[in-house]
């Protein structure tokens, strides 16, 4: 059974890809991760650009994503068999979405404008290579990222967006000005200013000129989208260093980690809605209530990263504007880590051959993750549901997301 589901996937990717994306992309190039790297060798990372980062092949990165150290099971992969794989995945790479379309075409607009006779000759009768007609829809990079990983390998808003439904998320966090103050510090700081500055030179403006934070976040983004979905380093990259991304990637670091990951605890709790669905389908296919083997779900990083999150997957460690650039470099939370496009969670779930019980292991990226509490790859099913108790047992999704008065 389950090997007739992995058989499949590449069919069911490809025909939900063809279905969500909604738009051919003929002038966009497929994008490689490896080519871009070459591209751009000994200049900027394209590994460098939070929730815009591409997906990049993660399996031999030294990567901890719990934060742990995994301890020596008597498990192996070998004394198990494979059950049912449960998936959560993000979106491929993508064009910009409308807002960012806006603050690009904003800077532009003030670039030509006002500096048409110094800025860079390519910038002086540059448009976008996009417009609103394909805000958030797949590139051809995206279709070829999820279609290659479902080779390699139902929606439902309360579960899958329940950050657009969740009363209290929006109103404390998503909506609340005072929830991204360290976002609107750190656009104030030294680091951005002297981002600022850099900028502006590069683009052969006077001091005088007038650049915000939103005008550098915007500049950053066309670069990540030109890599994204064009791979060329060639335009908006060619004017940033690494220093530079390195200090607006953590701006969208910062963002993130606040609105969607630890910053606020009730970021990630309400992601135990999804969990409990989750752990539900394993439970009943070790009951004999379902035969289902594989269910996969597509989201956004607004999914994974609280998902991940609640699981225990990346540094809670708070994420301050007042960071040294030391500080920034050596963090432990980091989006083009946790959710590059196409970022993926498995949890799949084994039988032992011998003993008969029931096994979980998580896999992120395609990388097997001891769970945090467990400490192994492959974790007993009856203490993952000790692990995961009040979220499965004791949490409400309509209660805890009611406002608080």
């Amino acid at each position: 059974m389950i090997g007739r589901f992995l058989a499949v996937t590449s069919i069911l990717a490809g025909f939900l890809l063809v279905v969500t994306s909604g738009f051919d992309d003929r002038n966009a190039a497929v994008v490689e991760i490896n080519g871009v790297n070459a591209a751009v060798a000994n200049v900027i990372s394209p590994l460098s650009f939070g929730t815009m980062t591409m997906y990049w092949d993660q399996r031999n990165a030294a990567l901890d994503f719990a934060q742990s150290n995994t301890r020596v099971s008597n498990i192996q992969a070998s004394d198990l068999d494979l059950l049912q794989i449960q998936q959560v995945s993000r979106h491929g790479s993508r064009f910009p979405t409308d807002n960012t379309m806006e603050e690009i075409t904003n800077l532009l607009d003030k670039l030509q404008t006002n500096y048409s006779s110094v800025i860079p000759h390519w910038l002086r009768n540059y448009s976008l290579p996009y417009n609103m007609s394909v805000a958030g829809v797949l590139s051809s990079t995206g279709f070829e990222e999820l279609a290659e990983y479902g080779k390699r390998t139902r929606i439902s808003d309360p579960l899958l967006r329940f950050y657009d439904i969740c009363d209290r998320y929006l109103s404390e966090v998503k909506h609340n000005p005072n929830a991204s103050a360290e976002l609107k510090a750190y656009g104030r700081s030294s680091q951005m200013n002297e981002s600022i500055a850099y900028l502006k030179s590069r683009l052969n403006l006077p001091k005088s000129a007038v650049l915000t934070a939103t005008d550098t976040r915007a500049a950053f983004a066309a670069c990540a989208f030109d890599i994204m979905v064009y791979g060329t380093p060639t335009q908006w990259c060619s004017i940033m260093d690494q220093a530079f991304l390195n200090r607006l990637d953590y701006a969208e670091d910062l963002e993130a980690f606040y609105e969607q990951g630890a910053g606020f605890k009730i970021n990630y709790e309400m992601a135990a809605v999804l969990l409990q669905d989750i752990y539900t389908y394993m439970k009943n296919f070790t009951t004999g209530n379902t035969t289902i083997v594989g269910n996969l779900r597509f989201g956004h990083a607004e999914t994974t990263i609280p998902l991940m999150t609640l699981l225990g997957y990346g540094d809670r460690t708070k994420l301050l504007s007042s960071w040294t650039d030391e500080q920034v470099d050596s963090r432990g939370f980091r989006t083009s880590v946790l959710s590059p496009t196409a970022s993926n969670i498995d949890f799949r779930l084994y039988q032992g051959k011998t003993d008969k019980k029931y096994y979980v292991s998580v896999w992120i990226q395609e990388v097997e993750a001891p769970l945090p509490g467990c400490g192994s790859l492959y974790c007993e099913l009856s203490k993952v549901e000790k692990l995961w108790g009040y979220y499965l047992n004791d949490y409400k999704f309509k209660t805890a997301c009611k406002k608080q008065r």
